[in-house]
């Protein structure tokens, strides 16, 4: 593979030839490069080995100049599949300037030669180059509507539900779309009446971080329990289970935590506040207890986290085990992703507040990320925050009706006092559809600019993710509407469990096991449109609903239906 010169802003923050927005000048930068050829021409992105901490997490991104944005098997001198790259790179940088600031470039609408707005533009532009190969009448009569946006729509070997590095590299270079991979934030502060109303220019409180820095430091997100501690849980699920309490009645006042309950509810409160987002209570294990008492012990600790919990699906399911039910109980290409060994691009939930009880983690791979939206939202471009904030997103909701459901953003405006900052709210396979959830003929597809937007905030997720390599018996909880998440794929489970599981019996431990509760603190932590958005989810009794039955099953359910209906998952369907 060849390999150019490049240039690069003076900020570091680009890579690839600039759009003559400045007068080049050597400098003595060079760093350790994958290049990747795109039509004759190369890509080269700055690489480095990951950090290991050597604790229970790690760091997704990679450290490295920070204008590369690379996934997982870039970083390395290796591409994704696995082809030995060659590595240098001159950069150049510039001190003279054209009269267009770099920064202004980046975060000003640079795709309006880039995405032509519709098939009649799309056709003019091309014949202005001589290339006549396109016309509107190519699009055939039976083509799904056109994005809500004006744009083309996306390819479909580009509609990915887990997105893919080289397709999105390989766009970015042919739209000379720059501000497509970079890494450095975006530096708004001097155009901020550029941003949608009430879109800050940057975000800074706790909630913003990098897990290349948490991955160093488990402290700050791991409460331990003490042995005490344990037992004050165990007289507590003992007292309910003697009383013979159901699990939808248990509350704090029920479920007494004198020592361990005030530190609870602390956390539960700097989920939404001034805290990370995010933390992991750690020291219980589920071994010692049978399928009841753990799934008692969970809902009664969560309770001093998030006070009311929601239902995750139509049937009336409070909680849900995630695991990979094997192909003795629906084929993999009919298995939705909760119940296969699938990986899971990045995405949020319909609660506010996510619960996760492991059971027993997988043996290798299936680990938690997470990724802080602020970090996001400050390496967005003002036409990025633009897109994702634009009511001009059609979701699936994978039902027989033809009906196109009503558009709406994916990023909300801040709404105070809760929610100080913007909000992302999405789930990606409803947008693109996946393998076992095609997408539905008669709704648009994404435009070229949404996905390349939505791939945007997935690799960037990558980028700054904190992987949780979390231990048998921990709980993770995180706010939903500050931290966006994913999971690795990992290795398939021989069998499902046993149809008939005993609540009684010492609960399985088998493969991959998390537990599912959708929680949120009394009164709820959102407000503005995020709060109708989740009120139009469903996931919540609020007032003045009635009464609604209430399942919760102790053990794995094995329903055909319930594992293969494509009508839910995050909610967002």
């Amino acid at each position: 593979m060849d390999v150019q010169t490049v240039r690069v802003h003076a900020d570091g923050s680009a890579f690839g030839p600039v759009l003559g927005t400045t007068t080049p000048r050597t400098s003595s930068l060079h760093c350790k490069t994958s290049s990747i050829s795109f039509n004759g021409r190369s890509r080269d992105h700055a690489s480095s080995h990951r950090a290991s901490s050597g604790v229970s997490a790690s760091s997704c991104g990679v450290q490295h100049p920070s204008h590369s944005l690379l996934p997982r098997g870039l970083e390395s001198g290796t591409s994704t599949n696995s082809q030995p790259i060659n590595c240098s790179v001159q950069a150049q940088n510039s001190e003279e300037s054209s009269g267009i600031d770099s920064n202004d470039a980046r975060q000003e609408n640079v795709n309006s030669t880039s995405y032509p707005r519709s098939t009649e533009q799309l056709t003019s532009s091309t014949k202005t180059s001589n290339n006549p190969t396109i016309t509107t009448s190519s699009v055939p009569a039976t083509s799904p509507p056109l994005p809500f946006d004006g744009f083309p729509a996306a390819n479909d070997g580009d509609l990915n539900w887990v997105p893919s590095w080289d397709s999105y590299v390989d766009r970015a270079s042919k739209r000379m779309r720059h501000d497509m991979v970079v890494g450095e934030p975006v530096k708004r502060n001097h155009q901020p009446s550029a941003l949608p109303p009430s879109f800050p220019p940057q975000i800074v409180d706790a909630s913003v971080w990098d897990g290349n820095d948490l991955a160093k430091r488990p402290e700050s997100w791991v409460l331990q329990v003490t042995k005490s501690e344990v037992d004050e849980i165990e007289s507590a699920v003992k007292m309910i289970i003697d009383s013979n309490i159901a699990l939808s009645d248990i509350t704090r006042e029920n479920f007494p935590l004198p020592t361990l309950g005030p530190k609870l509810d602390t956390l539960g409160k700097s989920l939404y506040q001034d805290g990370l987002g995010f933390f992991v209570l750690r020291g219980l294990d589920p071994k010692k207890y049978t399928a009841a008492e753990n799934i008692t012990g969970y809902v009664g600790v969560s309770s001093w986290v998030g006070d009311e919990r929601g239902v995750q699906d139509e049937a009336g399911n409070m909680l849900l085990h995630l695991k990979d039910l094997g192909n003795k109980a629906a084929p993999s290409n009919l298995r939705q992703a909760p119940y296969s060994n699938v990986e899971q691009p990045y995405h949020t939930d319909s609660a506010e507040i996510i619960a996760l009880y492991v059971i027993s983690p997988a043996s290798q791979g299936g680990r938690s990320k997470l990724a802080s939206s602020g970090q996001i939202y400050n390496h967005l471009t003002t036409d990025e925050i633009k897109t994702l904030a634009s009511s001009e997103f059609v979701f699936d909701r994978f039902s027989d009706s033809t009906e196109v459901p009503a558009p709406r953003p994916l990023l909300f405006a801040p709404a105070e006092p809760h929610s100080p900052h913007p909000t992302l709210a999405f789930s990606r396979r409803p947008l693109t559809g996946s393998s076992v959830s095609p997408r539905s003929a008669h709704l648009p597809k994404l435009s070229t600019k949404q996905l390349d937007t939505l791939d945007t905030v997935h690799f960037l997720a990558e980028k700054f993710c904190l992987k949780t390599a979390l231990q048998q018996g921990d709980v993770l909880y995180w706010n939903n509407y500050k931290i966006i998440h994913g999971r690795e794929g990992f290795e398939p489970t021989k069998a499902p469990p046993p149809v008939d599981s005993d609540a009684n019996a010492p609960i399985e431990t088998s493969g991959r096991h998390y537990v599912r509760l959708w929680l949120r603190k009394k009164g709820g932590g959102v407000s503005g449109d995020v709060k109708d958005l989740v009120r139009e989810l469903g996931c919540y009794r609020e007032h003045g609903d009635p009464p609604r039955e209430e399942l919760w099953p102790i053990t794995p359910i094995i329903d055909w239906k319930h594992i293969t209906t494509r009508t839910r998952t995050s909610g967002h369907a």
